[in-house]
């Protein structure tokens, strides 16, 4: 929902995985959603295995829709692969749209997104950039104080076929700049999650974990730092 956002900003997250034998990962991204022609987004993802770079188009076409077109490349790290094999290096794109409720119209605005991501979807770089996926989400702001989210997304994987999955979740405002969360997720994966921060004038920090239950059980933290130009 980039269309809808006219801010600026550059952001760096740290991920990390309890019990995860050291595995990390780290992202940085800049948006800017001021330009009055197109908002852009550019971001970096490094993990143990891959780096991908993404960069997000949007266009708000009238006040209450946008329109968004996504592209990433990824390449394989060279110190993870034994010394004779290259590099991997690929590309896949997406497309979104996203609608929004006019303000005067709605006492509660509620925002709604669609996704396709992954189109391309070639079976070999599934492990890097995940399978094809459909995704619709939707959220409500209510009075500033409690928001409101869920999402459904649809991913078909090349060796396990369809895997649906949904979310939900609330972020509620405590005064002074401070919220706290809390949400869910489930059907093949299961788990829960929750997380705080504080967001001033230029400076946002933030905490967040989820925790995992299905299969292997462990823990993924996140600590994230937002800089508002």
């Amino acid at each position: 929902m980039l269309g809808f956002y006219p801010i600026s900003s550059i952001s760096g997250t740290l991920d990390w995985i309890k019990p995860g034998n050291g595995t990390r990962m780290f992202h940085a991204g800049v948006i800017d959603g001021r330009n009055e022609f197109v908002a852009a987004g550019v971001s970096f993802t490094r993990n143990q295995a891959v780096d991908v770079f993404h960069l997000a188009l949007a266009k708000q076409a009238l006040p209450w829709l946008s329109f968004g077109a996504h592209a990433k490349r990824f390449t394989t790290r060279q110190e993870q692969l034994p010394a004779l094999i290259k590099p991997i290096t690929g590309y896949d794109y997406g497309v979104s749209a996203a609608v929004a409720s006019p303000k005067d119209m709605v006492a509660w605005p509620v925002q709604v997104g669609i996704t396709a991501d992954n189109l391309v979807h070639t079976a070999g770089y599934e492990q890097y950039v995940g399978p094809k996926q459909y995704a619709i989400g939707a959220k409500t702001n209510i009075k500033d104080i409690l928001l409101l989210y869920a999402d459904f997304v649809e991913g078909f994987s090349s060796g396990k076929g369809a895997s649906p999955a949904y979310s939900g979740g609330a972020e509620i405002s405590l005064g002074n700049d401070f919220y706290v969360r809390g949400g869910g997720f489930g059907f093949r994966d299961r788990g829960w999650g929750a997380g705080g921060g504080w967001v001033g004038p230029k400076v946002g920090l933030n905490y967040g974990y989820q925790k995992q239950t299905l299969e292997v059980s462990n823990f993924q933290h996140a600590v994230t730092m937002d800089i508002y130009m």
